[in-house]
């Protein structure tokens, strides 16, 4: 009978960080975060589904295509059990973290919830996480649910990922609860035992190190350091490279994103086109359980004889040069990509929350366009671009931990000495040996990119069709000179294509702030005002919490920073739509056992962004604030800028 077996790419990464050792079961991250637990709400009597543009069958292929991405064997996950429970780790389909349920269908035959996929590759079938997972959001008003696609989740990831490590632990050490696991997934038991031990210890020791006690609660994840921490530490076997992610951030919205010529928080990802969405999302995949393998001189991560014939002949060859094995789905990442490209912005739901005021929001129309247009990038010159540049940003001193954070630095580990890409400031790309030292999102760089070739050549999860190979700027033709590229060690078309994938945004002008979370906060001796992303605002009524790091529960909260609490509730999904966001203050009815957000812990600050100004230097009024908010609950176009109310 046959028993699941890791993948090399799998055991090759956990093998690296010194997690294989026979006979040791693991243990839960011991300073990681209790997860949230939520109350068991009665489901909504009616879920509507806003006009965004996108099909059923759209949809149903955003929640449910495999990007690549391997959590574990889908033998295993749903034969586990909860810790200290006989009760399926899945019985609830994960509502307990707040995620949303998908219905059993043709796309989706296992019912998983919305965001989690099977993915097939090579080896066992295993359960994954995609795009969906993160941003597909949920707000109830009086028993009415409204989905939105493309919108922020609520869900607890990190709660999930520490209840999933104490369920593997616990199943290894206690024999009754391993019985009834391998009773579900069959197979030979000694081996299973084996493979299971070794996979929880890897998993409980990198989450331990990852994870530092400081909990991130729902609508949060530190994304950049955990694909840091994935690449450069996991996947590249340098365990020092594993540090503390404590700098969450609230998951960004889709729509438009494909539009802007820079995405992520801190703009450090250039985008506007196919080849250079590629980058970014490959990155993300990285960073939730894509299977990542190198090879260099015919040697793969665990000293193994590189897998494939072609890949370990190529890599004896051009030892100089590294090879990527991994299980990304180009295919399936252009799939989920052309998605988000139809996606539209959700519109003000006047039947649910009641109609706009007309006039008010005509007022804040016209102070929109003099105070909050500019900095958000929504004048006539920069929308009327193909491309939406937001890239000239002025600092905010908002919390800058998530700035700092990602211009860490990085052992290079098996990449020192291998032909690297090399960027220089004005975009340009050169190839050099990588250093043994070098800032992470360097490393991260040329691992993603590395990773798109191998994807590119080997198209795992589906065939790339017409369509895909016109929006990336390729031909079938093409990748055989991309092959021969990759092995000579020439800049080839697809490093040239996304240049520098992700870099570094320096600050533009003065900080906009009447309040700030940089002055005194204890750094040392770095006072640098971080730079975010301050997008386009399209659709944002549908979007809370605020600000980077979710600081900020209402829009109101925003715009009037008196009007930020200190400490709010997360995790219930009623919506406030007066002052534009969820139902949050502690205490309130369907609050009492969500989360608490306490702004006065490291990481969250909620200062900044406050100093609203008309063009003569008078501050606004709170009736002009209002009136803002008002215009703020309809935009979703850029007609609706230029355009009166009336």
């Amino acid at each position: 009978m046959r028993v699941f077996s890791m993948p090399r790419r799998m055991a090759a990464a956990l093998a690296g960080l010194g997690l294989l050792a026979a006979g040791h079961a693991g243990a839960p991250p011991a300073r990681a975060a209790t997860p949230t637990l939520f109350p068991t709400a009665p489901a909504p009597e009616v879920v509507r589904l806003l006009d965004q543009n996108w099909p059923q069958s759209v949809r149903q292929g955003f929640y449910t295509t495999s990007q690549g991405s391997q959590l574990m064997p889908y033998s295993w996950f749903k034969a586990l059990e909860r810790p200290a429970s006989t009760e399926l780790f899945f019985a609830d389909r994960l509502a307990r973290f707040n995620y949303l349920p998908n219905d059993v269908s043709a796309q989706n035959p296992e019912g998983l919830p919305v965001g989690f996929a099977l993915d097939r590759g090579t080896g066992p079938t295993s359960i994954g996480m995609t795009c969906a997972a993160c941003h597909t959001g949920q707000i109830t008003y009086k028993g009415t649910a409204l989905r939105v696609d493309g919108g922020p989740a609520d869900a607890d990831f990190q709660g999930f990922l520490v209840e999933l490590s104490a369920a593997l632990a616990d199943t290894v050490s206690d024999p009754a609860k391993f019985n009834r696991f391998a009773a579900r997934v069959g197979g030979d038991k000694a081996a299973l035992k084996a493979s299971l031990a070794a996979f929880s210890t890897a998993w409980g020791g990198f989450f331990s190190a990852a994870l530092d006690g400081q909990a991130w609660g729902p609508a949060r994840l530190d994304a950049f350091s955990m694909i840091f921490n994935r690449l450069t530490g996991l996947d590249f076997r340098v365990p020092s490279n594993v540090l503390p992610a404590h700098a969450p951030v609230s998951y960004p919205f889709l729509w438009n994103a494909h539009q802007q010529d820079a995405v992520q928080w801190n703009l450090s990802a250039p985008n506007g086109n196919y080849i250079k969405a590629l980058a970014r999302n490959t990155g993300e995949v990285l960073g939730v359980f894509g299977a990542l393998n190198v090879c260099v001189a015919g040697k793969d991560l665990a000293g193994q004889s590189c897998p494939g014939d072609r890949r370990r002949f190529a890599s004896r060859l051009f030892p100089h040069i590294p090879f990527y094995d991994t299980s990304i789905s180009v295919p399936g990442l252009m799939k989920l990509e052309w998605a988000i490209t139809q996606l539209a912005p959700p519109a003000w739901p006047s039947t649910v929350f009641g109609a706009i005021d007309a006039g008010k929001a005509e007022q804040g129309r016209q102070l929109f366009n003099e105070v909050c247009a500019n900095c958000h990038h929504m004048t006539k010159a920069a929308l009327s671009q193909d491309v939406w540049p937001v890239m000239d940003q002025r600092p905010t001193d908002t919390d800058p931990t998530t700035y700092r954070n990602a211009l860490r630095w990085a052992k290079t580990g098996p990449l020192q000495g291998t032909r690297a890409l090399l960027f220089g400031d004005g975009g340009s790309v050169s190839v050099g040996d990588m250093p043994a030292d070098a800032q992470a999102v360097s490393v991260l760089t040329n691992g993603v990119i590395g990773s798109v070739v191998d994807g590119l050549l080997n198209q795992k999860g589906g065939k790339l069709n017409h369509d895909d190979y016109a929006n990336l700027g390729l031909t079938p033709l093409s990748l055989i000179k991309l092959a021969i590229d990759q092995k000579t060690g020439s800049v080839n078309d697809v490093e040239q294509a996304m240049g520098p994938a992700f870099k570094a945004v320096p600050p533009a002008g003065p900080p906009a702030h009447k309040t700030s979370c940089v002055t005194g906060d204890g750094a040392a001796g770095d006072q640098t005002p971080p730079v975010y992303e301050a997008r386009p605002l399209f659709g944002i009524w549908a979007t809370a919490p605020y600000l980077h790091n979710g600081s900020v529960p209402t829009l109101w909260g925003v715009l009037k920073s008196s009007a930020r609490p200190e400490a709010f509730a997360v995790g219930s999904r009623e919506f406030d739509p007066i002052q534009v966001g969820y139902v949050s203050t502690v205490g309130t009815p369907g609050t009492a056992q969500t989360w608490v957000y306490d702004t006065t812990l490291p990481g969250n600050c909620n200062r900044g962004h406050d100093d609203y100004r008309r063009a003569d230097g008078s501050p606004l009024t709170d009736d002009q604030l209002w009136a803002i908010l008002e215009f703020l609950k309809m935009l979703t176009t850029k007609d609706q800028l230029w355009t009166s109310v009336y």
